[in-house]
């Protein structure tokens, strides 16, 4: 996820969104926020399939946070 997160903002990302229908508290731990299916890009909205029951989740990027997630998630281990 770390890895993810430092490509999104050399992109010039401010922000990253899943969607899910099995791992949110995994995504929950690492910042993630449930979000309404409008906040998904119209473009990718268009191609959900809503029979899947996913979860949508969102996270705002701040470079300063990614280190340190690291740093906790290594120190978990």
């Amino acid at each position: 996820m770390d890895y993810v997160e430092k490509k999104a903002l050399s992109l010039g990302l401010e922000k990253i969104f899943l969607l899910t229908t099995r791992t949110a508290d995994w995504f929950v731990r690492r910042g993630f926020k449930e979000c309404s299916v409008e906040s998904i890009p119209v473009k990718r909205r268009k191609r959900i399939n809503l029979s899947r029951g996913s979860k949508y989740y969102i996270k705002r990027l701040q470079p300063a946070e990614i280190g340190h997630m690291a740093a906790n998630n290594f120190a978990l281990k």
